[in-house]
């Protein structure tokens, strides 16, 4: 092969390695072979095997993902010795990608992130990856043992045992209690969106889960209803007729279904009994009375709060004289959530209006026809936002949150966060101008904290709020009805603290032992007070020591909790880690407080406690 034509080989593997999924290493085994310098980057030749039969995993896809979320390196698939060759790698920390069906993935895997290894690391309490460190000039060697994970096969069958083409089926895992939906199932790769389905023969088949329990839920996707004309609903919307295994509808009556990982759970068939779709209707009007077009109309299972962390749920828009209907509901408890930007007015005079969602709670035995709902236009807060006390160079993004007060426990999570997302309903005024001032609509009466979610890793947080001398981060916004709240000054700040130190083990496991080693380990911190959550967006900071222990990271000001947890304390958490884990016993973690721009150095953090 000419060098033109390698080279092009390579560029059109490179555009076809778009999307992968990780393969499941027992331990990370890297090593310098070669010294040679090169101005190309480093390369990365290994051999991918099953972990349980040593016999080469062939024709997988395979890459490179930086530890730092900031890109990833392209190689060749497997051949038949299931080796592979990754080019042009430079220098830094890479966990191997593979893609192959069946194999098991870290739960975290497409939520490219910074700080890779940590994440994997606390989500699922071992290594379901390979690790490999190049210095950018050498050539490593590296082994990916890749893990088969559980499967779950079975049909989906009408009473009569006739089966079901192109059910939609969702999969759900038994954690802490609640169920929650498995997004990195699908279709045998990880995120991916188009759903699982069953075949012509009502066939369906799940691979690649790791160990646990499990619940299916299906649906199809419309349903007939006999004897009407299709301008009547000759078929109808089924997304609330749910079905579990065996042939439950509620989570509650459901079977759980074991996974062993390399094992094959077969026959788990789903019956899908006869029931009467019915429909529930109504009318939505505006502040004066008139019809509201193009409202929005949510409806939602009540009967799974609590149990799952995943609403049931579909929708309808309001016609231009303001009725709306939604077919196909199951006889059950349904709550109706009204809301979002309406068309007021006649033809010759139309408006728009922002309004205040209204919920309805209905039980539907029959057909239901809900009481009007009349919608109001609710208060407004409007201001300006400034980062480091200057007009934002990209405003659009930084529309700041407001969460309302929860004076039981005294902060701003009285909700399901899920639930709360998916009901908001834009207003169409939900972004900052390009001269920095932003205008919130259809607020409800209600206590507000102010927020500004998901922007750590972009550097900012929440600096100050203020009105009129009042400071918000200190005291929540009242907002009475019809409330028009002006001049609120969100100033947004990127001046992040860095914390610096050093992580110890105990005496007779000194960093190094062949036992335990830096490498093993993660540093965590997590905000130790409301009010640092909600500057920072409340989310963990996760980071990688060095070969002797040593660790850096960044954050907004505030006062933090800070461990480092290795393999074995990972391993024995009740659970995810999360902000209440620190919560419960707050003596056994080192607290910290940073202002802006500090840089806390000297710290020294031993390795967290096992529970």
């Amino acid at each position: 092969m000419s060098l033109t034509a390698q080279t092009i080989r390579t560029i059109l593997l490179a555009l076809a390695i778009s999307l992968v999924a990780f393969a499941a290493p027992d331990e990370v085994a890297a090593q310098v072979t070669s010294s040679t310098p090169t101005n190309q980057g480093a390369t990365v030749r290994g051999v991918v095997t099953y972990a349980d039969t040593g016999h080469p995993l062939r024709n997988a896809r395979v890459l490179l993902l930086s530890n730092d979320g900031l890109g990833s390196t392209g190689g060749n698939p497997t051949d038949g010795r299931g080796e592979f060759v990754v080019r042009g790698v430079p220098a830094g920390r890479f966990v191997v990608v593979v893609d192959a069906p069946g194999i098991l993935k870290p739960r975290e895997y497409g939520r490219v992130q910074k700080q890779l290894i940590a994440k994997f690391k606390l989500s699922d309490k071992r290594e379901l990856f390979t690790e490999v460190v190049v210095n950018g000039t050498d050539t490593v060697n590296v082994r990916v043992s890749a893990l088969r994970g559980g499967v779950i096969t079975g049909r989906v069958v009408m009473e009569d045992d006739q089966p079901v083409a192109g059910v939609n089926l969702n999969l759900l895992r038994s954690e802490n209690g609640k169920w929650v939906v498995v997004e990195s199932a699908v279709g045998d790769f990880p995120f991916d969106q188009k759903g699982i389905k069953t075949d012509s023969r009502g066939v369906y088949r799940i691979a690649g889960l790791p160990s646990g329990d499990y619940a299916i839920r299906a649906f199809e996707g419309y349903i007939p209803t006999d004897g009407k004309p299709i301008e009547d609903g000759a078929y109808t919307d089924a997304a609330l007729m749910t079905v579990y295994y065996p042939s439950a509808t509620s989570i509650k009556d459901a079977q759980p279904i074991t996974v062993i990982e390399g094992s094959e759970s077969t026959g788990i068939d789903i019956r899908l009994p006869e029931r009467t779709p019915y429909t529930i209707s109504g009318r939505v009007l505006g502040p004066d009375n008139d019809p509201a077009a193009y409202a929005q109309v949510i409806v939602e299972r009540t009967d799974e709060l609590g149990d799952v962390e995943d609403l049931i749920q579909t929708g309808a828009t309001s016609e231009t004289d303001g009725t709306w209907r939604v077919t196909g509901v199951s006889a059950g408890d349904y709550l109706i959530t009204i809301g979002g930007a309406i068309r007021v007015g006649t033809e010759e005079e139309v408006g728009y209006l922002a309004t205040v969602p209204k919920s309805i709670k209905v039980r539907v035995n029959g057909d239901v026809v809900v009481p009007d709902a009349k919608l109001s236009a609710g208060s407004a807060i409007s201001g300006r936002v400034t980062v480091d006390g200057k007009q934002p160079q990209d405003p659009y993004k930084l529309f700041p949150a407001i969460v309302a007060v929860d004076y039981e426990n005294g902060d701003a999570r009285p909700f399901n966060p899920l639930r709360r997302a998916r009901r908001r309903f834009a207003t169409g005024a939900e972004h900052v101008n390009k001269d920095g001032t932003f205008q919130m609509l259809a607020v409800a009466p209600a206590t507000y904290w102010f927020e500004l979610p998901g922007r750590a890793d972009e550097r900012m947080y929440l600096k100050a709020v203020t009105r009129k001398g009042v400071d918000l981060l200190r005291t929540p916004l009242k907002v009475t009805a019809g409330a028009d709240i002006e001049d609120v000054v969100v100033e947004i700040g990127t001046d992040f603290a860095t914390i610096e130190g050093e992580v110890t083990f105990p005496q007779d496991q000194p960093v190094g032992s062949a036992k335990r080693t830096a490498r093993d380990l993660v540093v965590v911190l997590a905000p130790a007070t409301e009010a640092t959550r909600r500057i920072g967006g409340g989310e963990l900071v996760m980071v990688q020591p060095d070969a002797q222990g040593r660790f850096a990271l960044s954050c907004a000001p505030g006062e933090y909790f800070l461990t480092a947890l290795g393999s074995a304390e990972i391993k024995s958490l009740p659970g995810p880690i999360n902000d209440d884990y620190f919560k419960h016993d707050p003596k056994r973690f080192t607290r910290v407080k940073v202002r802006g721009a500090e840089k806390l150095k000297g710290l020294t953090i031993p390795v967290g406690f096992k529970n």
